[in-house]
């Protein structure tokens, strides 16, 4: 493969050579330039994939002979058709390259063993960054095709993307103070959300799950945050914003059918919740927190109405999903003279582990189990005639959750909807009673 790029680059060069100077050769001469521009971009791909095969085999000298030869075959495209101004292919080289750097990215992080996000890494995928900012600055005109323009904003947004979300999973605290890491992981975050919008209806999918996971991660951040939070002004802004986000991520988790991605957020919400519950000293107060959580509890009871739909579906087909999704993915390369297609992702794709669902399921019913039994608690320890019939209610509903532990995820799911009908029925029935 090597040898027939480099002996076409020869041929398309000796051409270049050969071929008398005048106006009616023009025509000629712009095709072998941009020939050459495809031939160098090819060899480009073809050392960058090297790259990642090297990176695999622990070769790292290998690995970076590559990557170095990779980056200056793309260079030496873009100065090709630069001499014919084909803006479309000097913008899908600088993708390309683009790509190299994550690539490198990849390759080294392969070879070391700090757990934490490495300066290496960060200016690596800051290239990158670059490389994509011009190619999308090439790209400014209205006449330039749309699905390229959308494919350079794609890498670029899973570029900040992946950075974000190394940020977060690898936090640099040893050579960076955790504030400083936070705005980070929120900055990039916001860029990615920036340039994921406004793409074409055919990623439309594949950019809700992206919103979405974004938003779930900042509402963590957030939530791990107030946590922590000390300062009580402080503490409530960042509950605020971990509960701005969990909706946002919600939303979106809703509009392409991730109902066991819906059911982890509202059980983080919940957390968040208790923690505030066990920072409380009033029975009034806590009595309240418990009801917010009983009711975001049971108003997952249409989710979990689809999700018992969907699997049933899949039980009888004899295929199987998944909610565990991929949150970074490597983007094809395009070569020039051609439209890139979108991006195919496993994020576009998800399935659901049976070990997946059942312990989402567990969290949920044990959060009800603990939102009931402090109700029944603080109800029952009131010094002001505890309302006896109430409680017999709650306690009756906190029995039979207690029942609920059955090993298949598909029999359990089926009991835990009609064990929260049951419920939201009773309690409906105790309020309009009072």
């Amino acid at each position: 493969m090597e040898n027939c790029l480099t002996t076409s680059l020869s041929c398309y060069e000796e051409a270049l050579n050969i071929l008398p100077e005048s106006d009616s050769t023009k025509d000629q001469w712009c095709l072998i330039i941009r020939r050459l521009g495809n031939v160098w971009n090819e060899l480009g791909k073809f050392y960058m994939n090297k790259t990642m095969k090297t990176s695999k085999e622990t070769d790292a000298q290998l690995a970076d002979s590559y990557g170095l030869k990779s980056c200056r075959a793309f260079e030496s495209g873009m100065k090709f058709f630069e001499m014919v101004d084909d803006l479309m292919n000097v913008a899908l080289l600088l993708s390309n390259t683009g790509r190299l750097m994550r690539v490198c990215a990849q390759t080294y992080a392969n070879r070391i063993s700090t757990r934490e996000f490495t300066h290496t890494e960060r200016l690596h995928y800051t290239r990158a960054i670059e490389y994509y900012e011009k190619a999308l600055s090439k790209l400014k005109d209205e006449c330039v095709n749309e699905n390229l323009r959308d494919a350079v904003k794609w890498e670029l947004s899973s570029t900040y993307f992946t950075v974000a979300t190394l940020l977060q999973d690898r936090a640099p605290l040893l050579t960076h103070p955790q504030e400083e890491v936070e705005r980070d992981i929120i900055n990039a975050m916001n860029k990615s959300l920036k340039h994921c919008q406004n793409l074409s209806a055919a990623k439309d999918d594949i950019v809700q799950y992206r919103n979405a996971v974004i938003h779930h991660r900042m509402a963590s951040l957030h939530h791990n945050s107030y946590r922590n939070q000390i300062i009580e002004t402080r503490s409530k802004q960042l509950r605020s914003l971990a509960e701005t986000h969990y909706m946002s991520a919600v939303s979106h988790y809703v509009k392409v059918d991730q109902h066991c991605d819906v059911l982890r957020v509202h059980l983080e919400r919940v957390a968040l919740y208790e923690h505030q519950f066990k920072g409380q000293t009033s029975v009034q107060s806590k009595l309240k927190t418990l009801h917010v959580i009983l009711t975001i509890l049971l108003d997952l009871l249409p989710t979990l109405v689809l999700l018992r739909t969907s699997l049933g579906s899949d039980l009888s087909s004899s295929s199987h999903q998944s909610c565990v999704l991929d949150t970074e993915h490597c983007p094809s390369v395009e070569p020039p003279i051609q439209s890139p297609t979108p991006t195919s992702e496993s994020e576009s794709n998800p399935s659901v582990s049976t070990d997946e669902l059942r312990n989402v399921l567990t969290i949920l019913v044990s959060r009800i189990q603990f939102s009931l039994l402090n109700i029944i608690k603080l109800m029952s320890a009131k010094k002001k005639s505890p309302d006896h019939s109430r409680v017999s209610v709650y306690k009756d509903i906190y029995g039979a959750s207690l029942k609920l532990d059955i090993t298949d995820k598909y029999e359990l799911l089926c009991r835990i909807t009609d064990y929260m009908e049951d419920v939201s029925s009773k309690l409906k029935t105790t309020e309009d009673d009072r």
